[in-house]
């Protein structure tokens, strides 16, 4: 509801009895039609200005980047499957003992993990996006060097190349 020029409460899709284009067939159709374009104008434009888009920065720097794994060596392949449910859709390497768990989305094991052993800092094999658990924050892979061997050697395996340096 919303109210006219005299403070009455009308309907959003009824005319007022005072618009002037009452008498005009289809014309009131037409004025909401172009308040909803309008609305959708602004809500695509923020979009593009990446308000809602739902784009995150990623942090260049974690305070604990020190639970990786030392060596980026004997890891799990991309497509490997949780280790507790099998599930293969959406799944995250654990920096810290390279195990391989299903994200919050499917079963949630991998965070299960992260809360039985602390281990914060994982890899999702989908995206080779890099996020640690302590932070609540996706991290740049190429730019936080314990993280980096790990970023490298999944994007190779993955893509059959090295990423492109920055």
């Amino acid at each position: 509801m919303e109210e006219n020029r005299k403070g009455k409460a009308v309907a959003l899709d009824e005319p007022d009895e005072n618009d002037m284009t009452a008498g005009v067939p289809g014309a009131f159709e037409a004025l909401r039609q172009s308040h909803e374009d309008a609305a959708l104008a602004r809500a695509l434009q923020a979009e593009m200005d990446g308000q809602e888009s739902g784009w995150v920065e990623a942090r260049t720097s974690c305070p604990h980047a020190w639970s990786v794994c030392e060596a980026a060596i004997e890891l799990p392949r991309f497509d490997a499957v949780c280790e507790k449910c099998g599930d293969q859709s959406e799944n995250w390497v654990c920096l810290t003992c390279k195990k391989v768990y299903c994200g919050r989305y499917v079963n949630m094991h991998m965070l299960e993990h992260q809360e039985e052993c602390g281990h914060p800092v994982v890899l999702g094999f989908r995206d080779l996006s890099c996020w640690c658990h302590l932070c609540s924050s996706y991290l740049d892979g190429q730019l936080i060097q314990e993280v980096e061997p790990f970023f490298n050697m999944y994007h190779l395996m993955k893509f059959g190349s090295l990423p492109i340096p920055r």
